[in-house]
């Protein structure tokens, strides 16, 4: 059967048939599911971001990253007094960033003792953008993501723990491979996307267990949350290989050292003494 999308617009239904479509409608998976790929997923704890200006007293080529209390903070800036905002939380408590004073207790959120000013300059920025709040959720495909004349790209292909903010980097790399199969051939069956679906199960295998251990490390909180970092880092300042997964959000996962990926790493990183 011929692929064909179909689409309403001024009130008016149109359909477009292709030789392929490219799913990639997000982690609402609406290609996805018309397909029949369904998904298995779970969610570690919470996320929100938000873009804000006049941080002119923050140095525009500092970044800051780090846990206290009982969010795992991001500040990026982007230049000219901008920045994106981001929190990582614990499930139960995202009721803070909803409702008329969503975007208030955001800001004040990064009134932290290990921000110069304690975060004075973020929490009095302009916001120049929504407050959006989402489960950091974790989708991974329970079969193949494609069917003949379909392909399946980006978070509808499944997605990881946006707590590495690798998304858009994998749709980018998705959307590339697609691609240059699609140009290199006229073969666009089923079978001729075999790279694609090895090379993104093996990036995606790599992020989600990076991920896992950067989600346990700064997205826990409570007391022993905290100790467990404590000793984690610890241990780094010991031995600069055990922050490998680090490196995930800054180079590709196939040059992160092997070692990052074994549960021998996971122990040594979280034991119980340091």
């Amino acid at each position: 059967m011929e692929p064909r999308v179909t689409y309403r617009h001024d009130g008016t239904e149109h359909e477009i048939r292709a030789r392929m479509v490219l799913g990639a409608t997000g982690r609402v998976g609406t290609v996805g599911r018309q397909i029949g790929v369904s998904m298995s997923g779970s969610v570690h704890h919470w996320g929100g971001g938000m873009m804000v200006e006049g941080l002119d007293d923050w140095p525009s080529d500092v970044q800051a990253m780090g846990t206290e209390g009982d969010v795992m903070f991001m500040v990026f800036p982007q230049g000219f007094g901008r920045a994106r905002l981001y929190l990582n939380l614990a499930t139960g408590t995202q009721h803070r960033y909803r409702g008329p004073d969503a975007v208030r207790n955001f800001l004040n959120a990064f009134e932290l003792n290990c921000l110069p000013d304690r975060g004075k300059a973020v929490t009095q920025a302009i916001p120049v953008g929504p407050l959006a709040v989402w489960p950091s959720m974790t989708l991974i495909p329970d079969g193949p993501p494609l069917t003949d004349g379909v392909v399946l790209i980006g978070d509808e292909a499944g997605n990881g723990d946006t707590v590495l903010g690798t998304g858009l980097s994998c749709s980018m790399r998705d959307a590339r491979t697609v691609a240059d199969i699609l140009l290199e051939s006229d073969d666009w069956s089923v079978g001729a996307f075999d790279p694609y679906l090895k090379e993104r199960k093996a990036r995606m295998d790599r992020l989600n267990f990076g991920a896992a251990i950067i989600s346990k490390l700064y997205a826990e909180f409570g007391p022993e949350a905290t100790e467990r970092r404590r000793r984690a880092r610890r241990l780094m300042s010991q031995n600069v290989a055990l922050q490998v997964t680090g490196l995930l959000n800054m180079v590709p996962p196939e040059d992160v050292p092997e070692f990052g990926f074994s549960e021998f790493f996971a122990e040594r990183l979280f034991r119980e003494t340091a």
